[in-house]
């Protein structure tokens, strides 16, 4: 994305472009240079300048919160399940597992949906074991990508107010951690 930029202080203008993430200041000097960009300039005075620095560090705040407690755990019936990345991509695998075996009829109750010699079993957070149908592994996915999808939305409400509150840390913003929902 290119963007032309004008920074006013003080009586003295900076001209600059922004492009793909690459600064460039434009030398006063270089008026034709300037006047080859066909965008519109997007004025800055310092202390709007600043208040959207401001603005972005505490976006990207938000969006480590939002990763950090993404990377817990989660609930699903009853027991809490680790839910980083790498254990994220594993129900998700599970899960997909289940939904086709479903589909080609594993019953409810039938522990051995996923054909193997041993029950199908998941790891819970506390190190219990926990026996999964097909349709308990699938509830189980979803649960977890409910838990993933209301953190996300949950950090996008918290980033649209203004101004961001500074305890956005406090759990009364973020799904509950037991069940999903807000506090």
């Amino acid at each position: 994305m290119f963007k032309k930029l004008e920074f006013l202080s003080d009586g003295v203008t900076i001209r600059a472009t922004l492009n793909d993430g690459s600064f460039r200041i434009i030398d006063k000097h270089e008026t034709e240079l300037w006047n080859s960009f066909s965008a519109e300039a997007e004025k800055y005075t310092p202390s709007e300048f600043d208040k959207q620095q401001e603005i972005a560090q505490a976006r990207a705040a938000v969006n480590a919160e939002r990763d950090r407690r993404l990377g817990t755990t989660f609930a699903f019936a009853g027991k809490s399940y680790d839910c980083d990345a790498q254990s994220l991509a594993r129900i998700t695998g599970a899960a997909t597992l289940a939904g086709f075996a479903m589909g080609a009829g594993a019953e409810a109750g039938n522990l051995r949906w996923h054909g193997g010699a041993a029950d199908f079993t998941w790891i819970a957070a506390d190190n219990s074991l926990t026996t999964m149908d097909a349709q308990t592994c699938l509830a189980f996915g979803n649960a977890a990508a409910t838990n993933e999808s209301a953190h996300i939305f949950a950090g996008h409400a918290i980033k649209a107010m203004d101004p961001i509150p500074a305890d956005f840390t406090n759990d009364k913003y973020w799904p509950n951690a037991k069940d999903g929902q807000h506090d």
